[in-house]
């Protein structure tokens, strides 16, 4: 999970969602409930990082969360 308000990954600090953790959330959830999540930690984010712009926003976190992954 991801410190709040830097919206650091507490394992390794680079901005999360970083690749280890789209790989669990990849694992943990179908597409649609992994979209809703992504979602809504995008709102949070945007609320915390007032500088992100809404496509860095977009990116960051709902663009690769679309792709299909695991059941």
């Amino acid at each position: 999970m991801a410190w709040r308000p830097s919206w650091r990954c507490r394992a390794c600090r680079r901005p999360w969602p970083c690749e280890p953790a789209r790989a669990e959330l990849l694992a943990s959830f179908d597409r649609i409930g992994r979209c809703m999540c992504v979602a809504e930690r995008a709102a949070e984010a945007a609320r915390d990082l007032p500088g992100l712009t809404p496509a860095q926003t977009y990116v960051r976190f709902i663009a690769w969360a679309r792709r299909r992954g695991p059941a």
